[in-house]
């Protein structure tokens, strides 16, 4: 049984005019230095406390793994299990078919907005189709710029607005002839988001069975993926598994057919899914490191149940925050509408009706332990104050986002009702 709002709005200290020295809304660093602090940022996110704890424990005792999860080689058995016990992980969690390859890739997301035309078109005269819905698509279509001709689906070519994705405009753009289709299923600034229960990604029915790319950096293991419609899906850890660092992209085997030493193309080796592939993914040092705390995070996600509980979970936090967006008589306004079907549940952006409200808002939150709230966003609407954002990563509990719910009623009361 969930708690109630009201059993933590005792816990909190507000006061409209006070505010801390030097405190610009950035810092992540605890005011109590004595409390847990809560951190909503949008990445890195933060660990479970049962990840940290057995990473302290296996830091401090090289009997554990033979030397310090540091010191541990790529090559060593020690290694080679951890990798494939992760690998058989995602597998099992994303219900990747067997018909794909999850391969360990370098660059982080930008490194794969790269490696997508450079795989997969094969001149500069191709136009594959991006669907542009925020920044980090847009970050992608002006990547594909460099090696072909790309066609930008948006309908709004300013990222400082929000975007509205309806279903006859995505239908449209996705039939245009093209090489493949790209999408980024989460916007972490944007607030915008495809998902099954909600705005989905393309079937292949509507694009005419072409290609589809996803960027799934910020939401992948926080839901179920429908890999029938998908042909390509990579994702950087910092948000849902782990920490800067490490990629994983998981390719449709046809993708990969090839023979290696029949491939025509100069594509730089890091870049390259096919070397990758024949590699075992070893052609570079893997990050070690990443990929024993990514084990660690995906063996967590599977004893609290899978994606069906994180799942059930993400659900349960959005509509908690949601709910005091949409009520009217807050100072909360959300920037996504609450009739859109595509808000995001991993990132909720929003604005404090008050520029000198939304001031003392941050450093009470701050005074209360709670950080991470304030991002450089590219909102430039002049009638409004400064957009915050609350992300709802899957290590952010339930129980973390019903504390930040009931801080966020107890201001709106104290500050702005009275």
């Amino acid at each position: 049984m969930l708690p109630r709002l009201d059993d933590f709005q005792q816990e909190f200290k507000i006061s409209k005019n006070e505010r801390v020295k030097n405190y610009e809304g950035y810092s992540l660093s605890a005011f109590k230095k004595d409390k847990r602090i809560l951190n909503f940022s949008p990445g890195p996110t933060a660990l479970p406390k049962e990840i940290m704890k057995d990473m302290i424990e296996e830091m401090n005792n090289e009997w554990i793994l033979g030397v310090t999860p540091l010191e541990i080689s790529h090559r060593s058995p020690e290694f080679l299990q951890i990798k494939d016990s992760c690998e058989q992980l995602f597998k099992e969690l994303l219900e990747i078919p067997n018909d794909f390859s999850l391969l360990w890739t370098h660059g982080g997301g930008h490194g794969q907005f790269s490696a997508v035309p450079l795989n997969l078109v094969e001149n500069h005269d191709d136009a594959p189709n991006y669907i542009v819905t925020g920044t980090w698509s847009k970050r992608s279509f002006t990547e594909a710029l460099k090696f072909c001709k790309p066609y930008e689906s948006t309908e709004n070519n300013d990222i400082s607005e929000i975007d509205k994705i309806n279903k006859k405009f995505l239908n449209e753009s996705t039939k245009k002839l093209s090489k493949y289709i790209y999408i980024c299923s989460n916007e972490t600034i944007n607030g915008l988001e495809f998902r099954e229960d909600g705005l989905k990604i393309p079937s292949k029915e509507d694009t005419d069975n072409k290609i589809m790319i996803v960027d799934m950096s910020s939401d992948i293991l926080s839901k179920k993926v429908n890999w029938k419609n998908i042909d390509v899906a990579f994702a950087c850890a910092p948000k849902n598994f782990g920490f800067p660092g490490s990629t994983v992209t998981i390719i449709h085997n046809d993708l990969l057919k090839e023979d290696y030493q029949n491939y025509y193309k100069n594509i730089p080796s890091l870049l390259d899914w096919k070397l990758i592939k024949n590699s075992d993914s070893f052609w570079n040092t893997l990050p070690v490191f990443n990929i024993y705390i990514t084990e660690k995070i995906l063996q967590y996600y599977k004893n609290i149940g899978g994606l069906t509980k994180i799942q059930e979970y993400s659900k349960i936090k959005a509509d908690l925050i949601y709910s005091i967006l949409d009520d009217e008589n807050t100072i909360y306004e959300p920037i996504v509408s609450k009739d859109r079907e595509e808000r995001s549940r991993m990132n909720i952006p929003f604005f404090i009706k008050d520029k000198e409200m939304m001031e003392s808002f941050l450093h009470n939150a701050y005074m209360n332990n709670i950080v991470g709230l304030r991002t450089k966003t590219p909102f430039n609407n002049p009638d409004k104050p400064e957009a915050l954002r609350i992300s709802l990563y899957n290590p952010i509990s339930v129980s973390d986002t019903i504390i930040l719910c009931s801080f966020m009623k107890k201001f709106n009361e104290i500050v702005y009702l009275k």
